[in-house]
């Protein structure tokens, strides 16, 4: 991850930190890899650009505040 620290400094980095409900963190996570979300992911913008978590996004949107889905363990790539 030396490419990513080299391209953004330690400020700008934790400022690109996305604070997002647990369904949705667990989502991202599962969609793409670390190194993905560094380097190409690393807005909210470019993250609602993908349709797979437009598609999520726009199916939790109207859940209930407590509302958790179950998600498989298996990451789908």
């Amino acid at each position: 991850m030396e490419a990513i620290r080299s391209k953004f400094d330690k400020e700008e980095r934790h400022s690109r930190i996305a604070n997002l409900c647990k369904p949705c963190h667990r989502h991202v996570h599962r969609t793409f890899k670390e190194r993905e979300l560094a380097i190409q992911f690393n807005t909210i913008d470019s993250l609602l650009g993908h349709p797979k978590i437009k598609a999520f996004v726009d199916w939790i949107k109207d859940k209930p505040d407590d509302f958790h889905p179950r998600l498989s363990r298996r990451k789908n790539r």
